[in-house]
């Protein structure tokens, strides 16, 4: 288990040069029903604060978030490789896709390689808003998506699980209406979030000239750097051609 706890020392609270009592990780294995080898993580610091551990579906990576030097904003999502033995790999930056100049905190990751996490640097409906992204092959570059209302409003919403099985999950929030600064809530999902930015595209190919319809065009689909995204070859239909393609990038049609 990975969880994480203010800074201890010998049974106290150890503070910065700041005054700052900083967040670390510490892990612990169950051995004979107890928890035991209670050990702190090698990239903790008594500089700036680690926390928030998330394992991977596989459990090979750690994600986790930090201010440490090199950090984006006010705090990172890092991620770094479980080699064993308590050592770990290269501390990995999410990136500027996904990280901002503002706080980017609580990430979890699906069984289907979705990563969600709060964000007040993002677009967002108020404070810490809920995201949600695709994340595989050490790539964070796609589209970054505010998983909207109910779950997100004008003030902070956080620390989101997700059961995919169920369809179901929970999370925390300081919205009006709790029982107290910080409530947990449950939620079931009735629509799918949509994570690819889906475009569907039809028409009827003709001649330029002509204006008569051509029957057996290909249609290939382009994006703004004139690279391939999609093609189709049509047959005649009902004395038309009509294409289809749907796509997940805007791009031009040509024939």
């Amino acid at each position: 288990m990975y969880f994480t706890r203010n800074n201890f020392f010998d049974g106290r609270k150890k503070k910065d040069e700041e005054g700052i009592i900083r967040l670390k990780i510490y892990s612990a294995e169950l051995m004979d029903g107890q928890w035991t080898n209670i050990t702190e993580l090698p990239f903790n610091s008594d500089s700036y604060s680690v926390a928030h551990p998330m394992l991977s579906p596989d459990g090979k990576r750690l994600y986790f978030v930090s201010d440490m030097p090199g950090s984006l904003g006010e705090s990172d999502i890092f991620m770094t490789e479980i080699i064993g033995d308590g050592t770990y790999g290269p501390i990995v930056n999410l990136g500027k896709n996904i990280n901002t100049m503002a706080r980017e905190t609580f990430p979890f990751i699906t069984k289907d390689g979705v990563l969600y996490f709060s964000s007040d640097g993002h677009q967002g409906l108020g404070g810490l808003d809920i995201f949600a992204t695709k994340i595989a092959f050490d790539e964070y570059d796609q589209p970054v998506v505010n998983v909207g209302r109910p779950i997100n409003g004008p003030n902070d919403d956080f620390s989101f699980i997700y059961d995919i099985a169920n369809k179901s999950g929970y999370f925390s929030s300081n919205r009006e209406g709790g029982m107290g600064d910080d409530d947990i809530y449950q939620f079931v999902e009735n629509e799918p979030l949509v994570l690819d930015c889906i475009q569907e595209v039809t028409g009827t190919v003709r001649d330029r000239i002509s204006n008569k319809v051509l029957a057996g065009a290909t249609v290939v689909v382009i994006d703004e750097e004139n690279r391939e995204v999609s093609s189709r070859l049509r047959t005649r239909q009902k004395k038309e051609l009509a294409w289809s393609s749907t796509v997940a990038l805007q791009g031009i049609a040509r024939v």
